[in-house]
């Protein structure tokens, strides 16, 4: 499965799933778990992207926060269930 197919998974979902693991490799065992227990991909996707929107906003909070806006870049920005994750927090983001 490619990158460009995440984000348009993601906006099928339908629960919240919580990922708990801010290791990838423990959250990758936690991916494969939450399959294993019958979770639909499009609700773990969307868990996954809630994931790392709120780790990042974590560090961000403890560097001292953001004044008005920030910069998301990368394949976790490039799809569209994380950009509504931030849009819907307290944080602008812009596309790079």
């Amino acid at each position: 499965m490619g990158l460009h197919e995440l984000g348009p998974m993601a906006m099928k979902s339908t629960k919240t799933i919580r990922i708990n693991s801010t290791c990838t490799v423990f959250a990758g065992a936690e991916l494969r778990d939450r399959l294993a227990l019958g979770d639909k991909r499009e609700d773990i996707m969307a868990g996954l992207h809630r994931a790392i929107i709120l780790r990042a906003m974590s560090i961000l909070a403890r560097s001292g926060g953001i004044r008005d806006e920030f910069t998301f870049t990368g394949g976790s920005r490039r799809t569209r269930r994380p950009s509504r994750r931030c849009a819907s927090s307290s944080a602008r983001t812009t596309a790079r």
